[in-house]
């Protein structure tokens, strides 16, 4: 008998593609300590929208497309059970300065993604002097840059 093909909610699983599959498990040796694979991008604004416009917007477009609202297990999309979860995508921080967005960039970069979530993140950066910012970091797993282009028109 086949294994099961569903997730949570008895929703479809869908395999990673081969490349989605080469993402999650690392092009690269453990010992070489490579950071994982993720797509970080930075929208800068005079004044950052807010966050409930943000959560609402993801809510509507992302959540619905199968790789933002599964989880990856065992090289599959396993659908998350229920509504998207804000206070784990979703976070705010107040920094001085334009200049300190680009540092928080610079430190998250190379920090995994919670590999027990969607593999996605979002943090509203606002800043007290210049622009402020979001940050969106995604698993390169989850699409690469033309895909998510699509994903976000």
């Amino acid at each position: 008998m086949a294994p099961s093909r569903r997730g949570a909610g008895n929703a479809r699983r869908r395999k990673l593609s081969p490349v989605g599959a080469s993402w999650m498990r690392g092009l690269y040796p453990d010992e070489m300590a490579v950071p994982e694979a993720t797509i970080t991008a930075v929208a800068y604004y005079d004044t950052a929208p807010a966050r409930e416009v943000l959560v609402d917007l993801f809510s509507r477009t992302l959540w619905p497309l199968y790789r933002f609202s599964s989880t990856v297990v065992d090289n599959n999309f396993v659908p998350v059970e229920g509504p998207m979860d804000a206070s784990y995508h979703f976070a705010e921080r107040e920094v001085g300065k334009e200049a300190d967005i680009e540092a928080y960039v610079q430190e998250v970069m190379a920090k995994p993604l919670d590999k027990t979530k969607p593999l996605w993140t979002v943090t509203i950066l606002r800043a007290r002097q210049g622009r402020s910012a979001f940050v969106i970091r995604i698993h390169h797993a989850l699409s690469d840059g033309l895909g998510l282009l699509f994903a976000f028109l």
